[in-house]
Parts: structure tokens; sequence; C-alpha cells
């Protein structure tokens, strides 16, 4: 995998993050288990299945023994696919349902203007670019101020970074794209390079010109101002209520998407902008945000039989 020799399907090479991740959980829990001593070709669903369970009697999730067994399943698709093997054994292993998911955090655009309004001016662009365009933060680290298109206002994604590794990849071929850049987000970005004098190949927000912020140092500076503003509001009557939850970064990128769809902008769009590989992924991910619920749709077809639109 670090190689590129064993590469996923359809892309050039594994994220370093994966491959990473990969080898951790082959050394930490494939290698000192029973199945880990079993002979590739003597593996059975039963074995895994059984590996599965220990490790959820164990207490870990359902979403952490998914990881665990991610490397064995890529191993056995890339066996079955060259034709090394005719049977694979990591298919179909029962996991117990995980605990649901803790929602979405969505700012309508009222909240992203007053979260962004208490941030130093050495980390608004950042967020402001989280919330007005939508990029990764691997994306965010490794702009730079030659893919800001002003004239064009688009905003090129061509790489990400990795903490290890630096400078890498898109995470896909559809995750290289450009995404038009507002009108409000070009203000923050033009007035973060007359402060820095940045040009160029130099990164747009790099702790130095060559080298990306800490996510750390960018999360802890807006937890710190957003605690304060709203401690601040706390004492002033009922404007408590009103200061907005802080957020993270992915979950500005959901931001830009629900922000995007309020707009009137279609599936495909969305899915561009966001650099989703499959059209599939924008539904399942924002298909409970598109319009169109059934009475909604119940409502416009109604109207239509009736001959009162087109």
């Amino acid at each position: 995998m670090r190689t590129g020799r064993v590469r996923p399907k359809g892309r050039e090479r594994y994220k370093p993050n994966t491959t990473r991740s990969y080898e951790r959980v082959v050394r930490v829990y494939i290698a000192p288990s029973a199945v880990g001593q079993i002979r590739v070709a003597r593996l059975r669903r039963r074995d895994l299945q059984e590996f599965a369970d220990e490790l959820h009697a164990a207490g870990l999730s359902a979403g952490t023994i998914s990881n665990i067994l991610n490397p064995v399943q890529a191993f056995f698709r890339r066996a079955i696919d060259r034709d090394e093997l005719s049977y694979n054994p990591s298919e179909r292993i029962d996991l117990p349902h995980g605990r649901s998911k803790r929602p979405k955090r969505i700012a309508s655009k009222e909240e992203a203007a007053t979260l962004l309004g208490v941030l130093d001016a050495t980390i608004r662009p950042v967020w402001a670019t989280a919330f007005y365009a939508g990029l990764r933060r691997g994306e965010l680290q490794a702009l730079r101020v030659c893919d800001i298109d002003f004239e064009a206002h688009l905003i090129a994604v061509e790489r990400g970074w990795d903490q290890v590794e630096g400078v890498i990849e898109p995470k896909s071929d559809a995750g290289r794209r450009t995404v038009p850049m507002l009108a409000i987000l070009a203000d923050y970005l033009a007035a973060d390079l007359r402060r820095t004098g940045r040009s160029g190949e130099d990164l747009i927000f790099g702790r130095t010109t060559e080298q990306a912020f800490y996510a750390s140092t960018i999360d802890y500076g807006a937890k710190k101002a957003w605690k304060t503003a709203s401690a601040a509001a706390a004492g002033e009557d009922d404007e408590a209520l009103s200061f907005p939850r802080r957020i993270t970064l992915h979950e500005c990128r959901h931001t830009f998407a629900s922000l995007l769809i309020d707009a009137g902008a279609n599936p495909k769009a969305i899915q561009q902008f966001m650099g989703h590989s499959k059209i599939q992924t924008t539904f399942d991910v924002y298909g409970h945000l598109l319009p169109g619920s059934h009475d909604e749709v119940r409502e416009r077809m109604d109207g239509y039989l009736r001959g009162e639109g087109h």
C-alpha cells in the first residue's frame, strides 16, 4: 500500500492515513488474535464471525469492529479480483447495530455569520472557507494562494494534506474540483492576504508558507473565542439563547451543503462542489435536506393534475 503496488479499486493509491490505520489494526488486533494465526486458505466466515463476536463482547462498538475488519475485507476483495482465491470469508459478517450517530450540526446562515464574527483574524479565514466553500480539513491545509482566482470567483481544490506525509493527492478524482467563491468569502480571503502578504505557491492558511496549520490550534482558538462570547452573552438577558452552539470544521462543510440546498442548487452541482465521487453519496448524506417531502410532492402533483401548473 505504501509503494502504490497494492491500491484501492479504481484509484491510484491508498491515502497515507488509511495505510497507517490498517497497519495499526493488523498489529494491535488481528496479528495477536486466533484469526491472525490461521492460514489464509483455511480461514472461514465462522472464524471471522467469532472474532467479531469476541470484539463485541470485549466492549468494542460496532463502528470500531467494522474498522478492524476493513483491512481483512480489503485483502480478500483484492485476492478474489485477481483469482488468487475463490472464497471470501469476510463477506456478510454480522455486526451489532451501533447507536445512532450524533446528528450533524448544521448552522444557519445567521449562525455562521455570528460564529465567524467573534473569531480572531488569524483563524477566521479558515473557518470562513469551511463554511462558504465546504473544503475538507486536509484541503484547507493544502490550499495555496495561487488556487484562489479572484477574477473568476473560483477556488481550485488540487490537493490534500496528511499530518505525516504532507501534500497528498485528493481523496478521489472527484476531490480535484473547482468551487465557486462566494462574495462574502472573497472579502475574508482578500483581507487575510493583505494581512499576511502571501502569494503564489504559499499556503494561504499555513503556520508558515510551506507548513500547514495544526488542526488542534485552529480548533482551540475557535472554541476559546466562542466560549468567551457565549459567556458574555449570558449576562445580557436572553441573548445567551441566541448565541450559536460551537461547530467543527467538518460540520462547517455540512453547513455549506445545506446553504447550497437552501439557495436552490441542484444535486449534481452539490455533488461536484462537495467532491463526492458518486451522486448516491450526496443523496445519502444530504437527501433529507433536499426539497421534496411527501406532502410537498403530493401537493405539486395534485396541482399539476388539476391543470394548475406545469
